[in-house]
């Protein structure tokens, strides 16, 4: 795979920009760089429901146009690539150069960022108490509502979008791991493209 650099600050372009730019190009005028990016942004396809490679099932935890800049890329470091919105982690191993990706095209990219040590809070507590659950074993929200699931156990709920991002499956047997620790819940657990990290949270009735 050839891989190209992105401007941090490109944006998608609109519909008649894009249009605007397209007519350019038949006219034999040149693009900038800006103009570039911003159409290859708008022809780039979203990702899909269902991960088909380790870099798009990390892309998938990246958050969207979150002011906290580093948490929009995939960061690969040390030959692991790993993507956090705040709320969940992906990680997987990588062979791509140390850097930046956009999460739609792995576009690199160069911002001037400098992200919290990720990789720290994967660490697993040795006492910490584990629970094993499977996502056919957990309730469907509260009342019945998304996006949330409930484990009937630990009255914990946890983001259904986001678990079923990070075992890239429906299947009832799919099995992921609550640690305990102060009281405190996170899941944890291992898909074939990598390990993942879902924090849940308190939803009141």
């Amino acid at each position: 795979m050839t891989h190209f650099s992105l401007s941090r600050t490109a944006r998608k372009a609109n519909k008649k920009a894009a249009y605007d730019m397209a007519v350019k190009l038949k006219k034999g005028e040149t693009l900038n760089a800006d103009e570039l990016d911003s159409l290859l942004l708008y022809f780039a396809p979203s990702l899909p429901k269902k991960a088909k490679s380790a870099m798009q099932w990390v892309a998938k935890a990246t958050a969207v146009n979150e002011e906290r800049k580093y948490l929009n890329y995939v960061r690969v470091q040390n030959g692991t690539a790993y993507a956090s919105d705040g709320g969940r982690m992906h990680i997987a191993k990588s062979d791509l150069p140390e850097g930046w990706y956009c999460p739609l095209t792995l576009a690199s990219v160069t911002p001037d960022l400098r992200a919290p040590d990720y990789l720290r809070v994967t660490k697993r507590r040795a006492d910490a108490a584990t629970t094993r659950a499977t996502l056919g074993e957990l309730t469907k929200g509260i009342d019945g509502k998304s996006p949330y699931l409930l484990h009937p156990v630990l009255d914990t709920a946890v983001n259904e979008n986001h678990l079923l991002d990070a075992l890239n499956t429906q299947a009832d047997d799919a099995a992921f791991e609550y640690e305990e620790y102060n009281s405190s819940y996170r899941i944890h657990g291992s898909h074939a493209f990598g390990d993942f990290i879902v924090m849940p949270m308190r939803v009141k009735p």
